[in-house]
């Protein structure tokens, strides 16, 4: 919300990770300095809602652009210090994939947020964001692919949190989930925190 404590700048019912009604907002441009507002409402007006975590991440300047190739865990680019990061998912092929690597002590948390319309055109697409790999035989990648439709007050982005169990080289992983998306107007930034893991008590 703005500064005025009702105008809504951005909106989202169907971006996050944790269910389908799950919510993420990533990139939302501030236009002034001042104090802003965040919302927090049930889908339904006639149901009750539950405990919810919170993640907020504010970025100021620019993402750091990806460098090709960076197509595969051995080529990843290591993420910045800043935790931000921009690319494209350019040409549209099923080796397009960027990976980002990062270091995580064991209990260390991650938030990780992708906004799929940084420009604010209203060109979108149905990007993937995942992370990865467990240190398994089958390198497996969790991804996040909601199948939600942009708009302008609601433009494309996805999200995660994850807890690692074990120390370790883990990856920021961005793609689609169809190989025929993408092209120069296929943008994203990604977003990524670490802290210490918290637990209530």
């Amino acid at each position: 919300m703005a500064s005025d404590g009702t105008t809504i700048l951005e909106f989202d019912d169907d971006g996050g990770s944790f269910g389908s009604l799950s919510s993420s907002i990533a990139g939302a441009v501030i236009p002034s300095t001042g104090t802003y507002y965040f919302r927090i409402t049930h889908f339904s007006a006639t149901n009750q809602l539950r405990n919810y975590s919170l993640y907020v991440r504010v970025q100021t300047g620019s993402p750091v652009a990806e460098t090709e190739a960076n197509d595969t865990p051995g080529t990843a680019n290591i993420m910045p210090a800043s935790g931000w990061v921009s690319g494209t998912r350019n040409p549209a092929l099923a080796t397009e994939q960027d990976w980002f690597s990062v270091t995580l002590a064991a209990g260390e948390s991650v938030f990780i947020s992708m906004d799929l319309d940084p420009e604010r055109d209203n060109v979108q697409y149905n990007g993937r964001l995942g992370f990865a790999l467990f240190g398994d035989a089958n390198n497996q990648i969790l991804v996040i692919d909601d199948a939600s439709t942009g708009s302008v007050a609601n433009p494309l982005s996805e999200c995660m949190v994850f807890t690692a169990k074990d120390a370790g080289t883990y990856y920021v992983f961005a793609d689609a989930a169809s190989a025929a998306t993408g092209g120069p107007t296929a943008t994203y930034h990604i977003s990524y925190s670490k802290f210490a893991q918290h637990r209530d008590m």
